[in-house]
């Protein structure tokens, strides 16, 4: 997406989009919210609809990481709490029968 920017704008904005480096930047600084649309001259309105269809996606593509993540955090958390469950209620039962063990 980087590419995109610096063919695009390099000749309208030097200085967020004058090297494939400074656009990475700048795109970043739109996933973390820091928008900048001043400075594109006759290329305004495309630079700000490109910046919010970055913005929206880049969004959307972090939201989907995060479920991912979580995903399978539940799904490790839900085989081995079975196993964690089955093991507690055997600590539980022994200390029981051992407990209240007859004496004879």
């Amino acid at each position: 997406m980087s590419s995109v920017f610096t063919t695009l704008y390099q000749d309208y904005n030097v200085d967020k989009y004058g090297t494939l480096s400074k656009s990475f930047r700048t795109l970043f600084d739109t996933a973390m919210a820091v928008y900048d649309y001043d400075g594109m001259g006759s290329r305004d309105l495309s630079h700000s609809i490109l910046l919010i269809f970055v913005a929206f996606f880049t969004n959307i593509l972090l939201l989907n990481f995060v479920i991912a993540i979580l995903s399978t955090t539940y799904e490790n958390m839900k085989e081995s709490g079975v196993f964690k469950y089955k093991s507690s209620l055997f600590k539980y039962c022994e200390r029981y029968l051992i407990a209240f063990k007859s004496p004879h």
